[in-house]
């Protein structure tokens, strides 16, 4: 067993850095190619103007390299995936398979027939993904949470927001949250990751909510004002607290046994 899954163990600058990485991956890939063609049709104007909305849908080019960096990226995911199980599991490959879960998804979509049977199937492998990984360590478990809530929950909003202003604010969110994951393993504590993450959720969530409610794309239309941003703000937390159940349902019974040792 890989000794940096011990409670409070810190990690490597290595393992810090490959726990970290993959949420900074998937935000350049889904986003970098789309900022440089804006610059490259639209020259810097669109750094100062990120509001404006940009035609992109008809460029091949552009189809071509989002497509060819998503692949390498799921690539990626799979090959880091079946190593850190070959490893034994550290905290860093908890991760990339979060990452494999979310990526699990996007191929559901794809079988024809899709149905509400293979949703509730993806959802019990995510239960018992989240369940088995924070039995061995509630960290790990944690960050195999991440990539799901908020990453994928943001990634499904920001459809909603206008074109050139998604990049500039979903590739912050994806930074902030490799950093708090960095700091985590690095500390080798889940309370860190803990706080990290709502901190990261509040950091990046409410601009993302403003974005979505006031942002919004041609053929989205929801409620516009305060209560709607906090709203949105609050189902995010809601989700992250819905996904990471099995580690909270952990923690809980690790408590109860706790205290019932010591009365």
């Amino acid at each position: 067993m890989n000794d940096t899954l011990n409670k409070n163990k810190p990690g490597a600058w290595r393992d810090a850095a490959l726990a970290g990485l993959p949420h900074v991956l998937f935000a350049l890939a889904l986003y970098a190619p789309l900022l440089t063609y804006d610059v490259t049709a639209h020259g810097f104007a669109v750094f100062f103007d990120p509001l404006r909305g940009y035609t992109r849908n008809s460029d091949t080019f552009l189809r071509f390299w989002l497509q060819a960096l998503l692949q390498a990226f799921w690539a990626l995911t799979v090959i880091l995936t079946v190593f850190g199980l070959w490893r034994g599991l550290p905290r860093w490959s908890a991760s990339w398979i979060g990452y494999a879960l979310h990526g699990l998804l996007g191929m559901l979509g794809l079988i024809p027939g899709y149905t509400p049977a293979l949703a509730l199937s993806w959802l019990a492998l995510i239960v018992g993904v989240v369940f088995w990984l924070s039995r061995r360590d509630p960290l790990t478990g944690l960050l195999a949470v991440l990539p799901l809530a908020p990453m994928l929950v943001w990634l499904i909003q920001m459809d909603m927001v206008i074109s050139t202003f998604e990049g500039f604010v979903y590739l912050p969110a994806g930074l902030l949250v490799a950093v708090a994951v960095a700091i985590a393993v690095r500390r080798g504590n889940f309370w860190v990751g803990l706080s990290g993450a709502l901190t990261v959720i509040l950091l990046a969530g409410l601009p993302i909510a403003y974005s979505v409610v006031h942002f919004q794309s041609p053929g989205f239309k929801s409620e516009i004002g305060l209560n709607e941003v906090i709203r949105l703000f609050f189902n995010d937390l809601f989700i992250f607290a819905t996904v990471g159940v099995p580690v909270w349902l952990l923690l809980a019974w690790r408590g109860w046994r706790r205290m019932q040792g010591t009365a």
